[in-house]
């Protein structure tokens, strides 16, 4: 498990640097990817606790909002707020009873 976490981290900081060095979309997409694994991590760990929330909302709604504050600087505080609501449990539905 270390070994493969210390990998991970061997590829992902010269990645991370180089495409923090090009700025622009291509620090975008990479942030949006990031952004679009944790939001799948989260709408999967709410599936196992028994909750019903929607991954399009979920995923797609994170990833879309992402790329909408690189597009748009003036989106990424609304956006902020958007990311409050997604992510707020009481927001994706009732468990089963």
């Amino acid at each position: 498990m270390l070994a493969k976490r210390l990998l991970v981290t061997i590829l992902l900081i010269p990645t991370g640097l180089f495409l923090i060095a090009l700025g622009g979309w291509f620090f975008g997409l990479f942030v949006a990817l990031f952004l679009g694994v944790a939001a799948w991590e989260y709408w999967r760990l709410f599936r196992i606790s028994g909750f019903t929330p929607s991954s399009v909302l979920v995923i797609g709604g994170v990833v879309v909002l992402a790329l909408a504050a690189v597009a748009r600087q003036e989106f990424a505080v609304p956006s902020s707020e958007i990311l409050l609501v997604i992510f707020n449990p009481g927001s994706h539905g009732i468990p089963p009873g």
